[in-house]
């Protein structure tokens, strides 16, 4: 699909210079559009470049292929209409409890975009290399 002007995200400033009365500041790292339709209407989204969060494909060996049924069952016949098609998705495998990794020390290498979930996660280098939740005090280079 060619990107064209409805397609492609505004960095809008307000009419106005921003002050502590303005209920809508403009803030660094968000992108601003501009309601070229109504369902765009005070939409504002994450700019993750702007951010330095990665965007990319995760590290093989901490992601798993979700199988994929099309709405079959297991006798291969069809039964949830509807199904199928669509990207192929990856779970990243994140270490929630970390007891094995207590008093270790470990270097943030980066901070990941998961579309699987609404936070960040952060690819934390151990030994063997680890997913942990990322939280807004985490940056990369940190211990």
């Amino acid at each position: 699909m060619p990107l064209n002007e409805t397609t492609v995200p505004c960095y809008v400033a307000p009419r106005h210079c921003p002050s502590a009365s303005d209920p809508h500041p403009v803030l660094a790292g968000l992108v601003y559009w501009k309601p070229r339709t109504p369902g765009q209407r005070h939409k504002i989204t994450l700019d993750y470049e702007a951010l330095g969060v990665y965007t990319g494909p995760p590290v093989p060996s901490l992601a798993i292929d979700v199988p994929r049924t099309g709405g079959r069952d297991h006798t291969g016949r069809l039964r949830v209409r509807g199904l199928g098609g669509g990207e192929k998705q990856q779970v990243r495998i994140v270490d929630y409890d970390r007891k094995d990794l207590e008093g270790v020390v470990g270097v943030i290498q980066r901070l990941e975009h998961d579309p699987n979930r609404s936070g960040f996660l952060a690819l934390v280098r151990y030994e063997r290399g680890d997913w942990i939740p990322s939280d807004s005090i985490r940056r990369p280079s940190s211990l």
